[in-house]
């Protein structure tokens, strides 16, 4: 009788044991999936309502989306969504009215901004447990995710006039002591008009006429571009949508951006240092400070006696790549040796911070004004701004982690040093070059170098539950 009762005592410490590990990884399971698969409705709905369905059809479309989602998450489980047979979300908060047509365990808030899947509940047999009374276990899970929009937006109005290895110059009005690739005289320089569709979490007003490009170049550049971008498909062919042509609906991804001539130093000037404020065209513009304003806790320094951001692109490195780099022709030697086996050697932190952006890159460059379609978008990191230049000098030239020398003018080609000229501190006055470093999707980690092409750069999408 004791060795009777022993083995009962047994069989059901096996049972909590091994069916409670059993249970326990399989919640696990299930709860990785549907938080992907919240993530997935969310996003199929909003794509499916952007380009013009109705709020029942977006809805319908990402709840397949996040059935699909589960099914190749978890192999092998059957699960009942049909609402016919009783699938149901009881602690569903009241805020996610939109239910989806085909079930009860996806919904969604009626503006879309969040997703709710509710996982159906799946009894799995157990092995030992029946010695206890407990012939099966449930397993059920549940995710929210929300859209948040992005404060800002990583497209800046530039797109690269030159190369060198992993240097670009995006502007470059009179710089003739820049360093190639920025050239050294005037001329064309293919700056881009990006139109203003909107966007009140950007407080951006809607301006898709000709007129005030300077304050539309500065807007774009403190604030970043605030629609839908996407890479323009040459076979078969997407249909062309302009810029300019499409604004203001932000249901359209453009696919085709003006490109104009001339030199927008003030407003070149306003987006990167000054930052913006007032109104254009009659419209208020919320106020925001330049892209390269001094930001707490990044490094911060004086130049021309405006604070402005000092941080290296080297303090985004990951724990292994390029040891020891601090300073700008070390950063330079690091991403012009970089090689695709590599893999990312930035955190993800570098998506935070003003000086990184994104810059469309068209199939054809530019050589006047024009529209242009796009080939890529390619991440940058602002890295050197030149001052008030002229045909023989420039007053200062500003990029972090390098010393300034003594006051005075530039002399060619910059005396080995990146800072330099700071005697003149009357004001920022006005840019007249930007030199970024060109970096590669594959050196970002992989959640950030998938917005690279940039698709519907104002949402973003994050795990709320």
């Amino acid at each position: 009788m004791l060795l009777a009762f022993a083995m009962v005592l047994l069989m059901g410490i096996a049972a909590v044991a091994l069916d409670g590990g059993r249970g326990f990884n399989e919640r696990r399971q299930a709860q990785s999936a549907v938080d992907f698969a919240a993530l997935a409705a969310l996003q199929a709905a909003i794509s499916c309502e952007f380009g013009g369905c109705d709020l029942d059809v977006a809805a319908h479309n990402g709840a397949a989306e996040a059935i699909a989602v589960v099914a190749a998450n978890l192999p092998g489980r059957t699960l009942d969504w049909t609402k016919a047979t009783g699938c149901e979300d009881p602690d569903r908060p009241a805020e996610f009215t939109l239910v989806a047509p085909s079930t009860n365990c996806v919904s969604y808030t009626d503006n879309l901004d969040k997703a709710r899947v509710h996982l159906p509940d799946d009894a799995l047999d157990t092995t030992f447990g029946n010695v206890i009374g407990v012939g099966e276990m449930t397993i059920g899970s549940e995710a929210e995710a929300g859209a948040t929009v992005f404060t800002s937006s990583p497209i800046i109005p530039n797109t690269p006039v030159g190369t060198a290895g992993a240097e670009a110059c995006l502007f470059a009005n009179q710089a003739p002591q820049s360093e190639p690739p920025c050239p050294g005289s005037s001329g064309f320089y293919g700056y881009i008009d990006v139109a203003l569709y909107g966007k009140d979490e950007l407080g951006t007003p809607p301006t898709c006429i000709n007129g005030d490009t300077n304050k539309r170049i500065a807007i774009n550049l403190a604030k970043g571009g605030d629609h839908g971008f996407e890479n323009f498909d040459p076979g078969p062919p997407d249909p062309i949508v302009n810029d300019h042509d499409a604004c203001p609906n932000t249901n359209e991804d453009v696919n085709e951006m003006r490109v104009e001539t001339g030199s927008p130093t003030s407003g070149i000037t306003d987006g990167l240092i000054s930052g913006v404020s007032g109104s254009i065209n009659g419209q208020p513009i919320t106020s925001a400070p330049g892209r390269l304003a001094c930001d707490p806790p990044f490094d911060c320094v004086s130049v021309r006696g405006v604070d402005l951001d000092h941080t290296g692109l080297w303090e985004f490195l990951t724990g292994g790549a390029c040891p020891g780099t601090d300073d700008h022709h070390e950063m330079l030697d690091c991403l012009n040796n970089w090689i695709l086996a590599d893999g990312p050697i930035f955190t993800s932190d570098i998506a935070t911070h003003g000086r990184f952006a994104a810059v469309p890159v068209f199939w054809t460059t530019p050589t006047g004004p024009g529209d242009f379609t796009i080939k890529e978008f390619k991440p940058v990191w602002i890295e050197t701004i030149y001052f008030d230049c002229d045909a023989n000098t420039c007053d200062t030239v500003h990029s972090p982690g390098s010393p300034a020398s003594d006051p005075g003018a530039c002399s060619d080609p910059l005396a080995g040093t990146r800072n330099c000229g700071w005697g003149d501190t009357s004001g920022p006055d006005t840019v007249e070059g930007m030199l970024a470093f060109q970096l590669e999707p594959e050196m970002l980690p992989a959640s950030l170098a998938d917005t690279f092409p940039v698709i519907d750069v104002e949402r973003t999408y994050a795990l709320t539950k």
